[in-house]
């Protein structure tokens, strides 16, 4: 079965991904497959697209690494290599990635010369490489890795993780006996970078006489994919938790029938552990389920009354509720929940078997028909199944035993009362009625019912007709299942819950990692330039390179701390560090601090009416108003002035910053303040989703108020009001 978490992932990886069928019929291509081909391409035949890559038996190369020269829906053709996964269940999936561009550079670098391939190389979206006979790095591509690298080896600028020493020692082995590697990964820790995961292709190079030079290659970093791959193992994790917990059995179940996954109440109910089920016909557990024909498609649907074998050779009644999933072009599944019904079926058939009893009896109008009639009541009074007798006529209750009372609260009182106070909903009613008129009896219908106190509750819902004291009534059981409702409820709900999370962390990931790259790529800029030109430079134009560096550094610095206070406030760990702030000074640093990170957007000041001090915490104000500069910059065009204003009220400080940027859409506002929330006027500009999400806590614990104004394609106001005297009361 393909993972619950594959379908966002599928489509977030950043290469194409394919999957076929052993007809070689495309069963899935994700968004980038899509772009790169010029086609869904879904339905296909893969030799359409990928010529050759079939073989004449129909199946494909694999697993490992494959080319191919592949078709684009516009009549283009191009180098593709082709990355082929193990086939399960007779799907195969592969990663395509495009190699137009490194066979380019392949042929640059033979045609004209090692300087003209350099300058190719430092264009290239992988990393080239070279070492000299030590293994250190002689070349890199990427001037930011270079600048940090060169003249260090692989295996030091390496972190080890658990389990990484037997790929390591065939590493070595491959370096000490100058052999080719590919796909080698391990973890690199960089300044500039940090914590990378990187994949690493090399070939030896030797001189014409045979002496070893070193070895030459390409390098990939990997680590959003491996970040997503333990994302996504964790929810998975997750995922078999809450099946472990449910209450019925869950089994899911190929195309062709197999056993896939088998959890925890499956095996209490048949007797099996997994590994003696996974691989095997669900019809092991069923026989008889479905025709050889037919396939499990035929169990589709619910309430699916069968006969079940548990591991000992015993039967028993079992139900069944099947539903088909098919993950867009990954394969069709199944998934079925089995419950035991052998107590449910037992008295079932002994209502029935006594029902039937007593119809004939009344046929034959013996004088038995009183005995009959108390042995029927002695019977349902003690049965432990709630049931209710009510007339066929007008519905009035005749008869509850001592399991309907507890349950729906009639504490021996019937008098006056009908069936229709039982149901939620008289729709539920109507339909019960309908179904003992067409079918002759109801069996284990879903529903709410209604207790005498105006309760209610899920109910397995089963009715019959029979006599009771001489005239036509219905016999009602109802089984509480809301537990077990609960449960599933709960199981969809925190599926969807985890979704929602991992998507927002993915997109915050993201953003995230932008937000860090563009300072820390300013500062190595302004840094290579000082240290080639610094002589030529003037001490001015040292000072405004220095405060550039100084800009990104209070950039970076910024959205860390953004970071963290926010975490803290939400973790209730925020505290407060009251004292006199000088306001004017610290709006005025505010500015200064932004018009270095933006010199080109102009920002018009007025402080003349804004209070001289107030008591807050400094640190948490500051990151507030830079929070609101930032975004006032970031979301302006750098002609229009953003205005900042401030001013005193009602005991209060009143700041207001007003750009003339893109605004945002009314139908966005109510969530601005939500954590990761982005309006979609903004989506293409880089940003986390925390900075406003962090302004709002912060001047809430100071008990003040921020409000906004906006209009879409003319700008926003963002305005904050701070008590003079500080927050009352307990200070967190």
């Amino acid at each position: 079965m393909p993972s619950a978490g594959l379908p966002d992932a599928w489509d977030a990886l950043p290469e194409a991904a394919l999957a076929w069928d052993g007809a070689g019929r495309i069963l899935r291509a994700n968004a980038a497959a899509q772009r790169l081909f010029g086609a869904p391409m879904l339905g296909d035949s893969l030799d359409l697209w990928l010529p050759g890559l079939i073989r004449g038996d129909g199946a494909a190369a694999g697993p490992g690494l494959a080319e191919a020269e592949a078709r684009q829906a516009d009549g283009g053709r191009f180098p593709a290599e082709i990355a082929l996964g193990v086939a399960q269940d007779g799907v195969v999936f592969a990663l395509v990635r495009d190699m137009t561009e490194r066979r380019r550079l392949e042929a640059a670098r033979a045609q004209l010369g090692d300087q003209r391939f350099r300058d190719f190389a430092e264009t290239a979206s992988d990393w080239l490489w070279e070492t000299g006979p030590d293994h250190r790095f002689t070349y890199l591509s990427d001037a930011l890795l270079a600048s940090e690298c060169l003249g260090h080896s692989r295996i030091e600028l390496t972190r080890r993780e658990p389990g990484d020493e037997p790929a390591w020692d065939d590493h070595h082995a491959d370096l000490a006996a100058h052999r080719p590697f590919r796909d080698f990964q391990h973890v690199m820790m960089l300044r500039a970078t940090g914590l990378r995961y990187v994949s690493v292709n090399g070939r030896p190079v030797f001189d014409p006489d045979g002496s070893f030079r070193g070895y030459r290659g390409s390098a990939t970093d990997i680590t959003e994919a491996v970040l997503w791959r333990r994302m996504r193992a964790e929810t998975e994790i997750r995922l078999k938790a809450i099946l472990e917990a449910a209450l019925d059995g869950i089994v899911t179940v190929g195309v062709n029938g197999g056993i896939e996954s088998f959890n925890p109440a499956a095996e209490r109910i048949f007797g099996y552990r997994p590994g003696e089920v996974i691989g095997r016909n669900l019809r092991m557990l069923i026989p008889g389920a479905w025709s050889d024909q037919a396939g499990p498609a035929a169990l589709v649907g619910s309430g699916r009354l069968l006969t079940g074998r548990r591991e000992d050779g015993t039967a028993f009644p079992l139900e069944l509720s099947v539903s088909e999933a098919d993950l867009a072009g990954e394969g069709r599944f199944y998934v079925a929940i089995l419950r035991d019904v052998t107590e449910r079926r037992r008295v079932e058939q002994e209502l029935e078997t006594y029902r039937e009893h007593l119809e004939n009896l009344v046929e034959q109008r013996t004088a038995a028909l009183g005995e009959s009639e108390a042995r029927l009541r002695s019977i349902l009074s003690s049965s432990v199944v709630p049931m209710v007798v009510a007339a066929e006529a007008d519905g009035s209750l005749r008869f509850a035993n001592e399991a309907a009372s507890r349950l729906l609260g009639f504490a021996g009182e019937l008098a006056g009362g009908t069936d229709a106070a039982l149901y939620g909903r008289p729709e539920d009613r109507a339909l019960v009625t309908t179904e003992l008129a067409r079918r002759g009896r109801v069996l284990d219908l879903e529903l709410r019912l209604r207790k005498r106190d105006g309760g209610g509750f899920w109910a397995s819902l089963s009715a019959i007709p029979m006599r009771f004291d001489g005239d036509p009534c219905v016999l009602l059981t109802c089984i509480d299942i809301s537990r077990r409702k609960e449960s599933e409820l709960a199981m969809v709900e925190a599926l969807q819950k985890e979704k929602s999370l991992n998507e927002q962390q993915q997109r915050f990931f993201s953003m995230a990692s932008h937000e860090f790259r563009t300072p820390l790529a300013i500062i190595d800029t302004v840094t290579q330039m000082l240290s080639r030109f610094d002589d030529a430079l003037s001490t001015e134009e040292r000072r405004q390179e220095y405060d550039t560096i100084r800009a990104a550094v209070a950039r970076m610095t910024n959205l860390m701390e953004s970071v963290l206070s926010a975490s803290r406030a939400e973790a209730g760990t925020l505290r407060l560090n009251l004292t006199e702030v000088d306001l004017p000074t610290l709006l005025r640093e505010a500015v200064k601090r932004q018009q270095l990170i933006a010199p080109d957007h102009r920002i018009d000041l007025d402080v003349t009416a804004l209070p001289a001090t107030l008591r807050g915490d400094a640190r948490l104000l500051e990151q507030v108003l830079a929070n609101l500069l930032s975004n006032a910059v970031k979301y302006s065009p750098e002609r229009r002035p953003i205005k900042v204003t401030g001013t005193a009220r009602r005991g209060e400080a009143v700041i207001a910053v007003q750009d003339r940027g893109i605004g945002i859409p009314k139908a966005e506002m109510g969530g601005l303040f939500r954590k990761y929330f982005r309006a979609s006027t903004g989506a293409t500009i880089a940003g986390t989703g925390i900075g406003l999400h962090l302004v709002q806590l912060v001047v809430g614990l100071h008990q003040g108020r921020v409000a906004v104004e906006s209009v879409e394609g003319e700008g926003s106001t963002f305005t904050v009001a701070l008590p003079l005297e500080g927050p009352s009361g307990e200070v967190p």
